[in-house]
């Protein structure tokens, strides 16, 4: 999240909120029963400053389990938020609409998000968001996602959107899986690289320039997962 306070913060907060949202990498195929994976990534919205450009430098962790083989729990938090006297954290499941070994994946997801300010004493700001995840192998090594997803802002400022979508697509390239002694594969790192676009229609003009000018923001993320168990799904 980025470290603004007081006028600045309507504007960029909920930005950020979003990009937390949609920040977790490749959740398309569920883990199944028992099965468990953490996330950690970096990035956010481009930021313009002069001819050049940088992604925000959003910090997050969380993780994922399986609770059946059809529906995941998860749960996230923004660590560079504290910094700024923000608590803002996400819980939410994961649910499998259809899956292929090797092939196509799809997944619904929702979320409930909390952002608290820890230098006031307003209530907490809670806001909803839903996505669409699809997911396809490719060979052994890695996989091509894409999606979208949508925060609700139900108490928006004047002059600002309600409804916040990201459409995402990203690529993500696995390390050699840890096996068991019968050779499956049991554990397994993946590296991600993800680009979103946030209201692309969007004109409206913030306190920060984003990129590109006058038409939402893009978003830049990279991210490292661990999966234990449900390599093969």
């Amino acid at each position: 999240m980025i470290a603004v306070r007081g006028a600045a913060s309507l504007a960029t907060g909920l930005v950020s909120v979003v990009v937390v949202g949609c920040g977790t990498m490749n959740l398309a195929r569920t883990l199944g029963r028992g099965n468990s994976e953490i996330v950690a990534s970096v990035g956010g919205p481009l930021i313009g400053v002069g001819p050049a450009f940088f992604p925000t430098p959003q910090v997050r962790v969380g993780g994922r389990h399986g609770v059946t083989d059809d529906i995941d729990v998860m749960g996230h938090i923004a660590l560079d938020a504290m910094g700024s006297a923000f608590l803002a954290l996400d819980a939410g499941a994961v649910g499998q609409m259809t899956r292929t070994r090797g092939g196509l994946a799809m997944s619904l997801s929702g979320r409930l998000h909390l952002v608290v300010d820890l230098d006031d004493l307003a209530p907490p700001s809670l806001f909803p968001e839903i996505g669409l995840h699809l997911e396809h192998p490719i060979d052994t090594w890695g996989s091509f996602f894409f999606g979208v997803g949508g925060l609700a802002q139900f108490d928006a400022p004047r002059d600002r959107p309600f409804l916040f979508l990201s459409p995402y697509v990203g690529l993500e390239v696995f390390l050699d899986p840890q096996t068991d002694a019968a050779g499956a594969p049991v554990e397994r790192t993946g590296f991600a690289l993800q680009v979103g676009w946030i209201n692309p229609w969007e004109s409206d003009t913030t306190l920060l320039r984003y990129v590109p000018d006058g038409a939402g923001a893009l978003t830049l993320l990279v991210a490292v997962r661990h999966r234990v168990g449900g390599i093969d799904r």
